[in-house]
């Protein structure tokens, strides 16, 4: 049975105006080659260019579809943390308390405003999960690794912290 979670976060793409012109480049497209193709039809010409428009919309429809599916899921419970940056991963990267040396929150870097997920190269190197926040989770693992997890709520975060015995000792 899995663990009551006592934290959860979701943070994805959630700005209104940036829907907004993704939904006017695809209609004007779609308008465009409408009318494209009525003209080509009335002169009975080619229809390369209303092709070659078809195929934008369609790269305008995939990049709706990856935006809409973009984003970054974190859970937070007695057991483990989890993460993952979607659509990149599939499952949740689960980190148990156990392994866990020292946990605490910290801005973010500058080449840690957007990680996904995927560990060093270096043997017991260091990963980033981040959708671009600009405070995170950073994890000390037993085994010497670490990992930085984004969040936009470090209140939460810190409530979380301190029922783990991992809050401030000052």
């Amino acid at each position: 049975m899995k663990a009551e979670i006592d934290f959860n976060e979701y943070q994805g793409v959630l700005e209104w105006w940036i829907w907004v012109v993704l939904t006017a480049v695809g209609l004007g497209v779609v308008l465009l080659i409408g009318l494209r193709i009525q003209k080509i039809h009335q002169r009975g010409g080619s229809l390369v260019m209303p092709i070659i428009g078809i195929v934008v919309a369609l790269f305008v429809a995939i990049g709706a579809g990856f935006m809409m599916n973009l984003g970054q899921s974190t859970e937070i419970d007695s057991e483990y943390v989890r993460a993952r940056l979607s659509p990149w991963q599939r499952r949740y990267q689960e980190y148990a308390w156990e392994d866990i040396q020292e946990a605490f929150l910290r801005p973010a870097s500058a080449h840690e405003w957007f990680g996904f997920g995927m560990p060093s190269p270096v043997p017991n190197g260091s990963s980033v999960i981040n959708f671009g926040s600009d405070m995170g989770l950073q994890l000390i693992r037993k085994n010497g690794g670490s990992v930085f997890i984004g969040t936009r709520d470090s209140a939460g975060i810190a409530a979380v912290l301190d029922q783990m015995g991992f809050g401030d000792e000052e």
